[in-house]
């Protein structure tokens, strides 16, 4: 959190890993997504903590990163699976397990 602060605070920075299961954000991004200090992880999300449980600006898993997404791409608020399974069906991933699929000979 604190290096994507360094860049700015006044606006919301939100950047999602490639394999879609990670993401970072600054303070301004966790403050719209309305998640705090004490917030509690949930339905298979958790979030980043440093050695004393603060934030740290990491995102576990969907549930928690479909709310940067919609304040990333407002336009495309509440549709984040949508948005989701868009991005991968043009990246040429049809089925859920096709990213960790390995080709055999």
């Amino acid at each position: 959190m604190k290096d994507l602060d360094a860049i700015s605070t006044e606006h919301p920075i939100f950047v999602l890993y490639v394999n879609g299961h990670v993401g970072a954000a600054n303070k301004m991004a966790f403050q719209l997504a309305k998640i705090r200090a004490m917030s509690a992880n949930f339905r298979g999300a958790h979030f980043g903590r440093g050695s004393d449980g603060e934030l740290n600006g990491l995102i576990y898993e969907q549930p928690a990163l479909f709310r940067f997404i919609d304040i990333a791409l407002p336009h495309y608020a509440g549709t984040g699976r949508e948005l989701a399974r868009l991005l991968c069906q043009k990246g040429g991933v049809r089925r859920q397990h096709d990213p960790a699929r390995t080709r055999h000979r």
